[in-house]
């Protein structure tokens, strides 16, 4: 866990290829897809952080596997409180309709196979909120989520 956190809050870029060694081989194994693509951060997060962590990993996937990577189609239209620490319900409730869809580029996924990338999964409230407004909004195939790792 200490090198997800590095990678997530301490700018360790050195831990992407580690990781996307892993991931990427992942990908492969449960594809083809369409499209990669993170799973966002809302702009102020963005902008204080610096970086999306899941969108060095989305990118560097798709490099590796020659694949297309969509970083601007899913937004996150709410800055929610952090997912860490809260409880299921809690975490349900706090990231409930946060994600919306660029329409202007949401064409690009209409029945697109989608692998959607996150750092961490803990209850899936926060890809279970991305797949549905992917598939209800952007008319996808398909969404699978792919993490570095989960809680248990």
């Amino acid at each position: 866990m200490d090198a997800i956190h590095g990678l997530k809050y301490s700018r360790r870029f050195d831990l992407v290829p580690v990781f996307t060694d892993y991931l990427a081989g992942e990908a492969k194994a449960m594809g083809p897809y369409d499209v990669i693509m993170p799973v966002p951060l809302h702009w102020w997060r963005l902008w204080r952080r610096g970086y999306n962590q899941s969108a060095l990993l989305a990118r560097a996937i798709g490099k590796r596997l020659g694949a297309e990577v969509c970083c601007h189609i899913l937004k996150k239209k709410r800055n929610a409180a952090p997912q860490v620490g809260l409880h299921r319900d809690e975490r349900l409730h706090n990231i409930k309709d946060a994600f919306s869809i660029d329409r202007r580029k949401a064409a690009r996924l209409v029945e697109a196979k989608v692998l959607l990338i996150d750092d961490v999964l803990t209850t899936g409230a926060t890809a279970n909120e991305c797949a549905k407004t992917l598939i209800k909004k952007a008319h996808c195939k398909s969404v699978d989520i792919l993490t570095i790792a989960r809680t248990m």
